[in-house]
């Protein structure tokens, strides 16, 4: 194969392609952007050792020979192009590097091509290298050669800045060459997106190819722009076109369609009739739309001036930014200049609705208030309408309202007042006026006392009211400041004894119109006096078995001056008690000893003045519960439920709680409150000997024996026969049942208790039992009785009678024919007629 030597970017290179001096050139023009980046590989070429370098002179500095540079215009638009440079190198013994070239469809030099079986594979945009947003374009692949021998399969990338689903149909990445055929078209179908767009591409490029011989892919690329040739109308919103003065003009710049890139749009006001500066603030904005949006908001502001004007005008104009490059308004389409009206205006000031409150009595001519509007220069004038009320009226030029009929305490009313200037415009304000009313007293404040040196106090708030529900301020003063002083904390009013005596308590009320109400009280100033017990004794018995808590009794006692009281008790044995010192009352507070107890109670008032009371308690002892009667006595069947009632009273007429002990007493139960005995368990046939207790709160009890005798219970017996009644000679079932409560093993006897003939049982001492109907001439009654015995010897027993019928007597029957029979003379022949004939009872 010769020498090899080593280049950069691909190892092996063939000797005789002058590898260091082609490299070097190669490495210059890669290094200085002359040669673009992409370099394609070619499939092998089968032939002879050889090799080719063709450079695209534009790119030949290195060589020596430079290029006339093209116009600039032609330069931007090289810059702009998918392939502005070629580089093709054929190497005959393996691989080819190709650039990309700018039709997509040669630069392979024919010398790259040595046999004629080899098959050039190519492909070029479509038409213009631009397809229409909705219409289809087509790239061509075509095949230098003969395809005779069969079709060629061609794979491609793609590439771009295009979305495939989005900006065109998704493309399969492979086409295919029909035999004999020389070129197949890939379709690329353009979407309508809804979106401005510009130009989007679709990059395709041959990555292989199958085929019958030798294929030479050219891998160049080749670009399609989709291409978006609808338009936008940029606008203004529609809004009202005469605004007033002082007020702003409010609008938004809209675009008909959202764009795919960011735009910018100038936005600026000029003079009509209305100055900028006096009449509006003049604006020059920009305002930037992002991608997809539509409406930006703007607005100008308009001023207030002093003069009485007609409608003045300014505009405002759509338009590109003035530092806009060439191209940036492709596709725009700007509205002309939209008009703003601005009228003189008129207006009343904060707050709304303006509100009154006149003091009653409100006379005719009383000056409610002025409600003046902000206007111009002009001389305004003012209307009133108070809903057909005919009370109030208004200075047409100075804006003052006046009642022209008294006003109702506590009315409310509603009026407008609406104020018209000399160039037309005009405002309307709501007023209301309310007259104040006085306070009223809701409820009087009673009149009082106070121990001399000491104080009492009277929410007055709780006293006063006010009908339009204003806050009201209070005062109060005192008639004998040296007898009574008085003092006020927001509503409270507080009085203080200094000397004793009488004086009077004013309290005014206050609202914030300044009307009032006054209530009076008069308060007593007394010496202080101790509290008086209601009663001068107290006294209560006790058991000697109360528990500590017992109450015993409550004392009570009242100070004169109506001070709370403290009680105390005192007194022997007042240790083995306690009083509550703010109610009064007595309780036990330790265990109790049979006697008398006598006690002082205490009442003392906060000046320390003492009333007092005695107080007795007798202590008795407590008695046990008795029995009425002392002892019971029941007699009760095996299977009974209820047995008993038990009754005790306890002495001193307590709560009683019933128990029941003794052998045997788990079987039955005893309802604690009512004393009931009732069965729990099983019982046996024998005698319970059992005690009911009875027991008070305090734990006495008494006690009554109970005794329970169950009794044997004898069997239950049954008895019946069948057939019942009986034909002579049948066979007669006698059958019984037995049930013995107590469960007792039984023995069972049958017997003829009446009738003939007597007849002989069969398993007389089971439950059944049968005997043989006797012959008889009538009617017969036969009586049987069956007994049962427990294992006590309690006995049961049952009858059932029989009756016995006898068969009725009816001549024989034939049964068959005796035969004829032919004697001769002097013989003789015999016939065994049992066999013919029969009774209704026998056969014969």
């Amino acid at each position: 194969m010769g020498s090899r030597c080593s280049c950069p970017w691909r190892p092996s290179f063939p000797a005789p392609l002058a590898c260091s001096g082609f490299a070097d050139r190669v490495r210059a023009a890669l290094s200085s952007g002359r040669i673009g980046p992409r370099l394609h590989l070619l499939p092998p070429v089968q032939g002879p050792l050889c090799a080719m370098a063709t450079v695209n002179p534009l790119l030949s500095a290195s060589s020596g020979t430079q290029q006339p540079r093209p116009p600039s215009g032609a330069e931007s638009r090289l810059r702009h192009r998918t392939a502005a440079r070629v580089l093709t190198v054929a190497v005959v013994s393996g691989l080819l590097l190709a650039a990309a070239s700018p039709t997509g469809a040669h630069g392979i030099s024919d010398a790259s091509v040595a046999m004629s079986d080899t098959l050039k594979v190519s492909l070029s945009a479509p038409d213009g290298g631009t397809v229409a947003e909705g219409a289809t374009g087509h790239f061509e692949v075509s095949v230098a050669g003969s395809t005779a021998a069969g079709a060629v399969t061609v794979r491609y990338s793609v590439s771009g800045t295009a979305v495939a689903g989005e900006d065109y149909t998704a493309l399969s990445g492979e086409v295919t060459v029909a035999q004999g055929e020389n070129v197949a078209r890939i379709a690329l179908e353009a979407l309508e997106d809804g979106i401005l767009d510009k130009g989007e591409t679709v990059v395709l490029a041959l990555s292989g190819a199958t085929g019958p011989g030798t294929l030479l892919v050219d891998q160049t690329a080749a670009t399609a722009t989709i291409a978006d040739n609808g338009s936008v109308t940029v606008s203004l919103t529609a809004v009202p076109d005469t605004i007033a003065e002082g007020s702003a003009w409010r609008s938004a710049v809209t675009m008909s369609t959202p764009v795919a890139d960011r735009v910018s749009v100038r936005w600026w006001t000029s003079d009509g009739t209305a100055v900028a500066g006096r009449d509006y603030t003049a604006a020059d904005e920009v305002v930037s739309f992002r991608p997809g949006e539509t409406s930006k908001s703007i607005q100008v502001q308009t001023l207030r001036d002093a003069n009485t004007e007609p409608v003045e005008v300014f505009y405002v104009s759509l338009g590109l930014p003035a530092d806009a490059v060439g191209g940036a308004g492709e596709g725009l389409n700007f509205t002309g200049a939209q008009s703003a009206f601005i009228q003189c205006s008129v207006e009343f000031p904060p707050p709304f609705p303006k509100y009154f409150e006149p003091n009653e009595p409100v006379t005719a001519g009383t000056v409610i208030g002025t409600v003046a509007a902000n206007t111009t220069d002009g001389i305004p004038y003012y209307e009133l309408d108070d809903g057909e009320e005919n009370k109030f009226a208004i200075n047409s030029l100075t804006a003052e309202i006046r009642t022209t009929a008294p006003l109702a305490a506590g009315g409310f009313y509603e009026l407008e007042v609406t104020v018209h200037d000399e160039c037309g415009a005009e405002a309307s304000v709501d007023v209301n006026v309310k007259v104040n009313s006085n306070p009223k007293v809701k409820t009087p404040i009673a009149n009082t006392s106070v121990t001399l040196g000491e104080s009492g106090s009277v929410d007055a708030s709780q006293h006063f009211t006010d009908p339009d529900g204003n806050k009201l301020t209070y005062t109060a003063t005192s008639s004998k400041p040296k007898v009574v002083s008085v003092s006020v904390d927001g509503s409270t009013v507080t009085y203080a004894g200094k000397a004793v005596g009488s004086a009077t308590v004013s309290v005014t009320a206050t609202d914030p119109g300044g009307l009032s109400a006054t209530d009076d009280f008069e308060v007593d100033v007394v010496e202080d006096e101790p509290p008086v017990f209601d009663a001068k004794s107290y006294s209560a018995t006790l058991l000697n078995t109360a528990s500590k808590g017992t109450e015993v009794v409550t004392v009570s006692a009242k100070d004169p001056e109506g001070k709370e009281v403290e009680y105390s008790l005192s007194g022997p044995g007042s240790d083995q008690f306690a009083i509550d010192k703010d109610s009064g009352l007595i309780t036990v507070a330790t265990a109790l000893t049979v006697g008398e107890y006598r006690m002082t109670a205490t009442a003392q008032d906060p000046a320390g003045n003492n009333g007092t009371a005695r107080v007795i308690v007798d202590v008795v002892e407590d008695q046990e519960p008795v029995f009425d009667p002392p002892s019971y006595s029941k007699s009760i069947k095996v299977n009974a439920s209820s047995v008993v009632t038990v009754s005790a009273t306890d002495p001193e007429g307590k709560a009683v709680t019933y128990s029941l002990s003794g052998p045997g007493s788990d079987k039955f139960a005893i309802d604690e409150d009512s004393g009931e005995i009732t069965v729990a368990g099983t019982l046996s046939v024998t005698t319970y000997n059992l005690t009911a207790t009875a027991e008070d709160p305090p734990k006495n009890t008494g006690t009554a024996p109970v005794t329970v005798k169950v009794m044997n219970d004898p069997p239950d017996v049954t008895a019946t026969a069948s057939p019942n009644p009986a034909e002579e000679g049948e066979t007669v079932q006698l059958k019984g049942t037995a049930v013995d409560l107590e469960r007792h093993r039984m023995t069972y006897q049958w017997t003829q208790t009446s009738g003939s003939p007597k007849v002989s049982i069969n398993d007389a001492t089971k439950l059944t039992a049968n005997f043989e109907a006797p012959g008889v001439v009538s009617d017969t009654d036969l009586t049987f009785q069956l007994t049962a015995k427990d294992a006590l010897d309690a006995t049961g027993s049952a009858s059932v009678t029989v009756t016995v019928e006898p068969t009725p007597n009816e001549p024989p029957d034939t049964v068959g024919t005796i035969p004829s029979a032919t004697l001769k003379v002097g013989e003789s022949g015999s016939v065994d007629v049992s066999t013919k004939l029969r009774t209704r009872t026998a056969m014969i």
